[in-house]
């Protein structure tokens, strides 16, 4: 048996691939590959980190174009060099 903690309704969604994790700081972040309707006509898929808020707020967001590319899957990794941090 599985409850429903939580849900984001972005108005779209992956017809193939895609991913959604949990972050440290407690957000989500998600891939929707191939979305559709396309989020803007523009992106081929949109990755987004969001607050897991009864009325989610994006955070961050990448939008890959042109529409012959798109993400397969998405991951946030650390710096890979050591003591630089970016900033979102």
């Amino acid at each position: 048996m599985a409850n429903l903690m939580w849900d984001d309704l972005p108005g779209y969604f992956g017809v193939w691939g895609g991913s959604i994790n949990q972050l440290e700081n407690g957000n989500v972040e998600f891939d929707l590959n191939a979305g559709v309707p396309p989020p803007d006509g523009i992106d081929a898929s949109r990755v987004q980190e969001v607050t897991q808020t009864p009325n989610p707020q994006v955070v961050w967001q990448l939008g890959i174009s042109p529409v012959t590319e798109t993400a397969y899957r998405a991951y946030r990794v650390p710096s890979l060099y050591p003591g630089v941090t970016w900033s979102y």
